[in-house]
């Protein structure tokens, strides 16, 4: 398995996102949820990387957790996909802006319509639905 140092540097080089897992849960494999501290050390170094997190957030607990070291880096974003429960999406925007937020439907582990829904909950005005759907 490619460590996230090596992932990194590969994205920069060919000017891509560096995408990094924060789990994965399918009949194929089971990856544990992901300890991110080494990539704030990591990003200290190449404060310029693109990095997306996918599939890291369950809860807005753990984004308060995990996320602040990261927000001085304008290049770390992450998914929705696997965040759960009422106006969690529009939490999730206020706290760290409609621009570090990309769509995430977590499609076919999840049901796509559950995405919908989550948007349609998260009262987001049209400018944000509309950079999240970009």
């Amino acid at each position: 398995m490619a460590s996230a140092a090596y992932i990194i540097c590969l994205a920069l080089a060919l000017a891509v996102p560096a995408l990094l897992f924060g789990q994965c849960f399918t009949a194929l494999a089971q990856v544990p949820i992901v300890d991110w501290s080494p990539l704030a050390a990591l990003l200290e170094r190449v404060p310029a990387a693109r990095v997306m997190v996918l599939n890291g957030f369950i809860s807005l607990t753990r984004v308060d957790r995990l996320l602040p070291p990261f927000k001085k880096y304008d290049e770390v974003a992450c998914d929705f996909a696997m965040l759960e429960g009422m106006a969690q999406l529009g939490a999730m925007v206020a706290r760290l802006g409609v621009e570090r937020v990309a769509f995430g439907s977590y499609s076919p582990m999840f049901c796509f319509e559950s995405t919908a829904v989550k948007i349609r909950e998260a009262a987001l005005t049209a400018a944000q639905t509309g950079a999240l759907l970009v």
